[in-house]
C-alpha cells in the first residue's frame, strides 16, 4: 500500500508542476503581480514613504498559491520532475502532500530590525529560506536583489496573451 500512495502522490506531483508549477514558465510568470505587489508594499515602508498597510492578505485556490511560490523560487528541485524519473525524485522539494494542502498558505513578512530591514517567508507557517538568501531572515537588500527584476518587468498582459 505504501507504494501505492507513492504512486499516487508522485503523479499529483506530476499534476500541479505542469499546471501551476515550474513545468512551464507561462505558470509562474503569470503571478508576477503579487510578487510585484508585496515588492513595492515593502519597498514604499522601507523607504518611508507609506509606513502602512500593516498588513495584506490575499485569498485563492491553491493553484494560484503554487504559481506564486514557484514565481519566488520556493520549492524547486535541480532537476525537472517527470514521470521517467520517480525514483531518483524520492526527495524532491515539489511535493504537494507537504506544501499544498486544502489550506494552504504563503505569507511574506517584512522586520524593521535595529540594524535594517529583513524578510521571512513562512509556508503552512514554517519560515523558509528565499532564493538568494543566506538564511532564512533575509536582508531586504538581498531580497530586493533576487526580486526586483521580477517585479519592474511584470507584464501579466503579454504573458497571458500567449
Amino acid at each position: 500500500i505504501h507504494h501505492i500512495n507513492q504512486i499516487l502522490e508522485y503523479r499529483e506531483d506530476l499534476e500541479f508542476y505542469y499546471e501551476n508549477g515550474y513545468g512551464f514558465p507561462v505558470n509562474y510568470e503569470q503571478a508576477c503581480v503579487p510578487l510585484k505587489d508585496v515588492h513595492d508594499s515593502f519597498r514604499r515602508v522601507v523607504d518611508n514613504i507609506s509606513p502602512n498597510p500593516k498588513g495584506k492578505f490575499y485569498f485563492t485556490h491553491t493553484g494560484t498559491v503554487l504559481k506564486v511560490m514557484a514565481r519566488f523560487g520556493l520549492f524547486k528541485d535541480a532537476i525537472p520532475v517527470k514521470h521517467s524519473n520517480r525514483e531518483l525524485m524520492k526527495h524532491r522539494e515539489w511535493r504537494t502532500s507537504l506544501i499544498s494542502s486544502f489550506g494552504t498558505h504563503l505569507a511574506l513578512v517584512l522586520f524593521n530590525c535595529t540594524d535594517g530591514h529583513y524578510v521571512t517567508a513562512y509556508v503552512q507557517e514554517r519560515p523558509i529560506k528565499l532564493p538568494g538568501c543566506t538564511n532564512e531572515l533575509c536582508k531586504f537588500s538581498d531580497f530586493t536583489a533576487q526580486y526586483e527584476l521580477f517585479a519592474t518587468s511584470c507584464d501579466v498582459e503579454g504573458t497571458c496573451r500567449i
